[in-house]
């Protein structure tokens, strides 16, 4: 009763990018490098070890995270969502 109170309230938006949904198809080998990148450095930094050095070895992180193609994949998802918005007349 809660649920439906609050999604029939005037005030309750509802988001622009409902029923959007994200292909990978065009990315899918830029997606495997990107977390292949993440998984190399996930433990480290979610356990602190880098310690001092964390700010050279996130700066390495990132640096590799665009070079596996991490802003191609953002601009994708990006264009994919400005199209769906466009031809949804949103």
């Amino acid at each position: 009763e809660n649920i439906k109170k609050y999604n029939e309230a005037p005030e309750t938006q509802s988001s622009d990018h409902k029923g959007f949904v994200v292909s990978n198809a065009n990315v899918t080998t830029k997606i495997e490098n990107v977390n292949a990148v993440k998984d190399e450095y996930r433990n480290m930094f979610d356990k602190g070890v880098y310690g001092a050095d964390f700010e050279a070895k996130y700066a390495e992180f990132v640096a590799k995270l665009e070079k596996a193609g991490v802003n191609e994949v953002i601009a994708d998802y990006q264009a994919q969502l400005d199209a769906w918005l466009a031809a949804n007349g949103k």
